[in-house]
């Protein structure tokens, strides 16, 4: 299957590169133009890059503080390796930076979110692409019409981190895509719109067919203009919380109570530099992954923020909930989970704490067993 993908997207570079779609690039142009940029469809054969290391392997420590290249595609034409940076190799890198190891023991236990159903609303995206297109069940395309035609490497990027078959934490889960079209004028009436679909599909579906998890990689008050749109929004997610979904979304209205970006390198270096509610955070790993993008193969990205945490999140507890179903009975099962979250979290030397999904799972499994037990106990009871 590997081989069959990488000759794929092999085939496709092939001809972009006889059309002449590679942009030849200076030094400077590379300096001045992609310091804080992803690489792509770029040609850099006849640079030297020998010299240029810290834009490539720099580990980033932070969105304002980073200064290197922000990642690359499969679609960058490099010189050849005497003129590469020591220890660089890109095709490497990316490769071995596809599989989410912190998930490694959960998948070979063939936990991966096998029979949950994840909902994502983000942006016009290539459904086809071989990491999770067999895991598309529904897609829906945008509401309004776009005034920007053509896919967004965002939405890939969103499905990948969370189902994605050598990227994703559940890649075993289904998803149900809804279009938003990011058309900025109107993006809050849009968010609405596309609310109110995700609210009548689930009522049409049977119960092995309801979305369990919603994931939204945004914040309610960056999707709307005024807090009539914001109070419907949340009124929105209120009622699909009442139909038995989990809903994540970055930051907004739950900061305090929820997630943060990416890794260990973004925790400030002492307590005194901590936020006041820093301790209630659980970080997540995003930086430094590899995942698909749209136009075909992949994207190195080293800086990844709430918008891949939030697929990565959906994804854990797809994992925690396969074969727990009876776990999503339970009263207020959705504010139980982000609590098990924080519990199970495994405490970092500089602060706050880093998800731990082994726990969550064990953690939800223990639940889920007990409930099981105390039904058989009530019908031995009954029987009598």
């Amino acid at each position: 299957m590997n081989n069959k993908i990488a000759h794929f997207f092999n085939s496709i570079r092939s001809i972009k590169l006889k059309h002449g779609n590679y942009r030849k690039i200076t030094i400077s142009e590379l300096l001045s133009e992609f310091t804080d940029k992803n690489l792509d469809f770029v040609d850099l054969s006849e640079l030297d890059l020998s010299k240029y290391g810290e834009l490539f392997l720099s580990h980033p420590t932070g969105w304002k503080s980073h200064t290197g290249v922000h990642g690359w595609t499969e679609n960058v034409i490099w010189p050849t390796p005497d003129k590469m940076p020591d220890g660089f190799a890109p095709n490497k890198i990316m490769n071995n930076s596809k599989n989410p190891e912190e998930m490694d023991v959960l998948h070979k236990q063939q936990i991966k979110g096998h029979g949950i159903n994840i909902a994502v609303i983000d942006s016009p995206f290539n459904p086809n692409h071989p990491e999770y297109k067999n895991n598309i069940k529904y897609f829906q395309k945008s509401l309004i019409p776009m005034k920007n035609k053509g896919t967004h490497y965002h939405g890939s990027m969103v499905v990948g981190c969370a189902t994605g078959q050598s990227t994703g934490v559940a890649p075993d889960a289904s998803i149900y895509y809804f279009t938003e079209g990011k058309n900025s004028d109107e993006r809050g009436q849009e968010i609405i719109a596309v609310l109110k679909s995700v609210i009548e599909f689930n009522k049409k579906q049977k119960t092995v067919n309801k979305i369990n998890i919603l994931s939204c990689s945004w914040a309610p008050q960056r999707k709307t203009t005024n807090q009539k749109e914001f109070d419907e929004v949340m009124r929105l997610f209120q009622e699909l919380e009442s139909d038995n979904i989990k809903i994540i979304f970055c930051g907004g209205a739950k900061t305090k109570d929820s997630f943060s970006v990416s890794n260990v390198d973004f925790l400030p270096t002492s307590k005194n530099t901590q936020t006041e509610y820093q301790d209630n955070i659980v970080y997540i790993p995003t930086n430094e992954k590899t995942v698909p993008y749209d136009k075909g193969g992949y994207l190195y990205q080293k800086l990844g923020g709430d918008s891949s945490a939030a697929p990565y999140l959906a994804g854990v507890y797809a994992c925690a909930l396969q074969d727990n179903k009876i776990f999503m009975t339970r009263p207020n099962w959705q504010e139980e989970l982000d609590t098990i979250l924080k519990e199970t979290a495994t405490p970092m030397k500089n602060g706050g704490k880093m998800i731990n999904p082994t726990g969550i799972r064990e953690r939800v499994t223990q639940i889920a067993r007990e409930m099981e037990m105390n039904l058989i106990k009530q019908k031995s009871l009954q029987n009598e």
